[in-house]
């Protein structure tokens, strides 16, 4: 008398570990590419929020530029690293300095406190003058920012220019 095969006889030793190897090896790819993505997500959403802090504070700068009618020479120092620039509009002046890494607002000898997030570092900031024929005046700001986070550290370097209206404005 034969016995009939069983064909549920179970796995053997060797067909378990291979298992396990493959759900090993494709675990470790699935967590690596999720970290990645975390970093790449993380990175820029670090360029967004970056440039966003960037494009408010060049745009409050410049549009005290374009409504100064001159350049204070005497409380201004330009053509430098850590510039101060300072924009006379009739009784109003107005002044941009990096203290510590912050690029702060006066208005009237009066701290208007940062202009730029906490979580953002002000690197660098240099303002040009320029006069050009007739005397008029435009100003050329660069600034480098800074903003750390968990997983990146983003720098950019952004610009503008603008005229002073009050300068060719009769």
């Amino acid at each position: 008398m034969t016995r009939p095969l069983n064909k549920s006889r179970g796995m053997t030793l060797i067909e378990v570990l291979i298992y396990i190897v493959v759900l090993v090896l494709l675990a470790t790819a699935l967590v690596a590419t999720a970290l990645s993505l975390r970093t790449v997500f993380e990175r820029s959403s670090s360029e967004r929020r970056l440039a966003d802090a960037a494009g408010l504070t060049f745009e409050r700068m410049m549009r005290d530029v374009r409504d100064a009618d001159s350049v204070n020479l005497l409380l201004s120092t330009l053509n430098a690293t850590s510039s101060v620039l300072a924009l006379d509009n009739g009784a109003t002046t107005t002044i941009y300095e990096l203290e510590n890494n912050t690029l702060m607002l006066e208005v009237n000898g009066t701290s208007r406190g940062p202009i730029t997030p906490d979580a953002v570092t002000v690197d660098s900031f240099t303002a040009y003058e320029y006069t050009g024929t007739d005397n008029v005046e435009a100003v050329r700001v660069v600034a480098s920012f800074t903003l750390e986070s968990r997983f990146a550290s983003t720098s950019l370097t952004f610009s503008d220019s603008a005229v002073l209206r009050g300068s060719y404005e009769e």
